[in-house]
């Protein structure tokens, strides 16, 4: 039995998956299984995996109705190694992210998760900064401190497979969906003590789309203080209300700004096309010979 299953979920990026399955695949720690589960995407995802000719890759297909927690829980059920670590399909591990983080585990048995330090990877450009920032890597009993905000990305993850079955698996519901990892890492922590791993071993692509899902954090994170309101308590609540109105407000204002520049942006198009019209008014028939 491998001692890590490693779980990737996947839909329609073939690409990024063959650069994160390659990232993976890299590591110093040998002693993994790769569970990649894939709901049921347009191309041959057989194929893209067969390519790699590597006995430690696990493919499956299964389908989670836009529910991508059913999927991780599927690797979660598919998966043997003593600890399970979570990869989404399009960010990218650097080779001794195992390694490290297995040697903390296994230090100390009585942490449930670990975490790591990621960058991220926008158009293939890393940027320099480490996140969470220093004042935002917790160890311990850190339930309160991560209530507050999410400081563990979900890829950077380790938790062990025993812990995993004492607190559940990834919830379903659909109206935490994009915020199941947050939950699952709020019932860990209130169970068990989280340790950080002090080196960035992750990189996180960010996109267009990743911004803009950035819109649904005020009601996932509603939804997911008050379930969890009874063990932080009322003053911690407030305070949770708080910064998600703050960091709602300010994404409000940068999409405002983006939709402002984008509309002088285009004005003064409209208004360059309209001046060349009228300064070549025989530009439309020499441009139709």
């Amino acid at each position: 039995m491998p001692k890590i299953s490693v779980i990737i979920t996947t839909f329609n990026r073939p690409e990024h998956l063959k650069e994160t399955v390659a990232s993976i695949l890299k590591q110093t720690f040998r002693d993994f299984e790769l569970i990649v589960t894939d709901n049921y995407s347009n191309y041959d995802f057989f194929e893209l995996i067969n390519n790699f000719n590597d006995h430690r890759i696990r493919p499956f297909q299964n389908k989670n109705n836009g529910i991508i927690a059913v999927n991780r829980n599927f690797g979660i059920k598919m998966a043997t190694g003593d600890y399970i670590a979570f990869c989404d399909d399009d960010d990218l591990w650097l080779p001794e992210k195992l390694e490290k983080q297995l040697k903390i585990m296994e230090s100390d048995k009585e942490i449930g998760a670990s975490y790591v330090l990621y960058s991220f990877l926008i158009d293939n450009k890393v940027l320099a900064k480490k996140y969470p920032r220093p004042k935002r890597r917790f160890n311990g009993w850190i339930f309160k401190d991560l209530y507050l905000a999410n400081m563990m990305l979900y890829s950077g993850i380790m938790v062990r497979k025993d812990v995993i079955a004492d607190v559940g698996l990834f919830d379903s519901d659909p109206r935490i969906i994009a915020a199941e990892d947050y939950d699952m890492g709020l019932r860990i922590s209130l169970k068990y003590p989280v340790k950080c791993v002090p080196d960035v071993l992750v990189l996180c692509r960010i996109s267009s789309n990743s911004m803009l899902r950035q819109f649904g954090i005020l009601r996932l994170g509603l939804i997911l203080a008050n379930r969890y309101r009874k063990h932080a308590g009322a003053w911690l609540f407030f305070r949770r209300i708080s910064i998600l109105l703050v960091f709602h407000s300010y994404f409000v204002n940068l999409l405002r700004d983006l939709y402002y520049r984008i509309s002088i942006a285009l004005t003064h198009r409209r208004a360059r096309r309209s001046g060349l019209a009228q300064d070549s008014p025989s530009g439309a028939s020499m441009g139709r010979a």
